[in-house]
């Protein structure tokens, strides 16, 4: 079984730059930490406060360094309409109408000790990769949908994870297709709203009154708009933005 999904992940993939790993994520308790830039799994003491890491990982649940999770600019988007499978090579860019959202609270923990599920930070939007098939002994399925990942630094990564067991059949064995090095030509997170290259008090005013309802960003501008990568526009990008002016 495991064979003939790989040879489907292989057509899939073509002869597009790419890396594959397989990260040993089986602890029920532990997660481990991936950094995109190294290409490795990294330690980290304190994730909260670290930017070493991009990729948390625990049984089939994931971490970007971001919200609940982490303090850097990591995010994540999901495409649930389309797969990987059809359109890996085709996807070259971060889609126009991408919106990364950063990590929440995951209430799908489960507990091996009490059988009961609890909460812990993660991201939602990754959680969506598979799911478990309660009737069938619990096998783990994927879904194949269109991941893409924003960084600790900012930096944008095709991410396909695409297996839950290793070539023993072990589950929490968690293998990955990535690509690094994704442009996201549609938004730079500059708060130049109006497009003239140039941050000013005339972006400010602009997502001003985007927040108070008085204007309209469209869904690019809206992203350039979220100077902080928070993935909400707030009076902490009026801030930031207002800095950057007046440094």
């Amino acid at each position: 079984m495991r064979n003939s999904i790989l040879f489907i992940i292989f057509v899939a993939l073509g002869m597009s730059e790419y890396s594959l790993v397989e990260i040993d994520a089986s602890s029920y308790t532990n997660w481990v930490y991936f950094s995109f830039s190294t290409g490795q799994v990294v330690d980290i003491d304190d994730p909260q406060n670290s930017n070493e890491w991009d990729l948390g990982l625990m049984r089939n649940h994931f971490r970007t360094n971001s919200g609940l999770s982490g303090g850097a600019l990591g995010g994540a988007y999901v495409d649930s309409t389309a797969t990987w499978t059809d359109s890996w090579e085709l996807i070259t860019e971060v889609p126009s109408d991408a919106i990364f959202y950063t990590d929440g609270m995951l209430d799908t923990i489960y507990d091996l000790s009490t059988h009961e599920f609890s909460e812990a930070p993660g991201s939602l939007v990754l959680e969506t990769w598979g799911w478990v098939d309660l009737d069938n002994n619990y096998q783990f399925n994927y879904n194949n949908f269109i991941f893409f990942i924003r960084t600790a630094n900012g930096e944008y990564v095709k991410f396909w994870p695409y297996s839950y067991y290793n070539d023993q059949d072990v589950s929490g064995h968690i293998s990955i297709a990535y690509e690094t090095g994704i442009l996201n030509n549609n938004c730079s997170n500059s708060a130049d709203v109006n497009y003239d290259n140039i941050l000013n008090i005339l972006d400010v005013i602009m997502i001003r009154d985007y927040i108070i309802g008085l204007g309209s960003l469209s869904e690019n501008q809206q992203c350039q708009a979220d100077i902080n990568f928070d993935s909400y526009i707030d009076l902490l990008d009026i801030v930031i933005s207002i800095n950057i002016i007046f440094d």
